[in-house]
């Protein structure tokens, strides 16, 4: 029942911020909409900020966990980024409310794990210390924070996500010159 709570709050505000931006709506608002009093939001989270990234979290989650079932690391990039255009309201007002410092944490954390699991599929036949691989792994999520920093400040144009796989190909062929730089093996 908990998870489910949280999941009817997260689509109460969900709903409420297609027709008003995060300043507008508070908890209230919020337990409202959905039918519940305000301790049982905080039960769940400390504020609305604390669901905003709840819902985040779990969006790249599912992405994440689901990550098999896309043919590479581009369509999963492009599933994300398709996946934001169609909750393109939450997703400006994160950006417009939110402290830049927690949107780049919030993305750092998404994009490490996944340029880790990118790099490892390069590496099987490159030896790389530990350390390189971090800063690899660092270097390249920096690239797709970078990229997604821009894209949220442009408003999201969708006819940009043609432009992302074209960073993606970039990103393949320097990944493979890096890891032979940086290998242990030259």
């Amino acid at each position: 029942m908990p998870s489910n709570t949280k999941a009817i709050l997260a689509n109460s505000l969900t709903a409420l911020i297609k027709t008003r931006t995060l300043d507008q709506i508070k908890i209230k608002d919020i337990t409202d909409h959905c039918g519940f009093n305000r301790q049982t939001f905080y039960y769940h989270f400390h504020d609305i900020y604390d669901l905003l990234e709840w819902i985040v979290r779990q969006e790249l989650e599912i992405i994440l966990t689901s990550k098999s079932e896309f043919k590479n690391w581009h369509e999963v990039i492009k599933h994300i980024f398709t996946k934001m255009i169609k909750n393109k309201s939450l997703y400006r007002n994160i950006y417009a409310s939110m402290n830049i410092t927690w949107v780049r944490t919030l993305l750092e954390d998404f994009s490490q794990p996944l340029v880790s699991i990118v790099l490892k599929s390069y590496a099987k036949e490159v030896e790389i210390s530990s350390e390189n691989f971090s800063f690899l792994v660092e270097y390249y999520s920096l690239i797709i924070m970078s990229m997604t920093l821009q894209w949220l400040a442009d408003g999201m144009p969708e006819d940009r996500i043609k432009d992302i796989e074209k960073y993606l190909v970039i990103m393949d062929g320097s990944i493979e010159w890096a890891l032979k730089k940086f290998s242990t093996k030259r």
